[in-house]
């Protein structure tokens, strides 16, 4: 294993040690009282009833009809299906992260040299934007 994997390697195993601590389910307020929690028992509600929405989260542009897809509640419905819980969610939001971290390093590489992609992992890994992103799952994080 080549130096540079190694290092890649470290700051993948970093990242999601400092992202997994987040999960605080259930005392992070931002979590119950965002849109979260919202998403969460939409998605929970398809899995349980087997009924399915037709419109998708609100947004900024809901009334001038432009309206979100319903295919972001029913991903999550798909997530939940091994183990129907809040934090399931927020756990594959991470996964997803540690493989933008992943996609990051390869495009960077391949566009440009090892070292520049590995500062490129290291730059978006550890900023802080990011890592908040991790607290909840939200459609725009997604």
């Amino acid at each position: 294993m080549s130096k540079r994997n190694l290092v890649l390697i470290i700051i993948l195993i970093a990242s999601f040690f400092i992202r997994i601590q987040r999960l605080d389910y259930p005392l992070s307020d931002i979590f119950w009282w965002g849109d979260g929690s919202r998403d969460y028992l939409v998605a929970n509600h398809i899995l349980k009833y087997q009924e399915f929405p037709k419109l998708g989260p609100y947004n900024l542009f809901y009334e001038s009809g432009l309206r979100n897809s319903t295919l972001y509640f029913y991903i999550l419905a798909l997530l939940l299906i091994p183990f129907n819980h809040p934090v399931t969610i927020t756990f594959f939001n991470i996964l997803f992260q540690i493989a933008v971290l992943v996609l990051i390093y390869l495009i960077s590489r391949k566009i440009f040299d090892s070292e520049t992609a590995l500062a490129a992992v290291a730059l978006y890994s550890f900023s802080s934007g990011v890592i908040e992103q991790s607290d909840y799952i939200w459609q725009p994080y997604m």
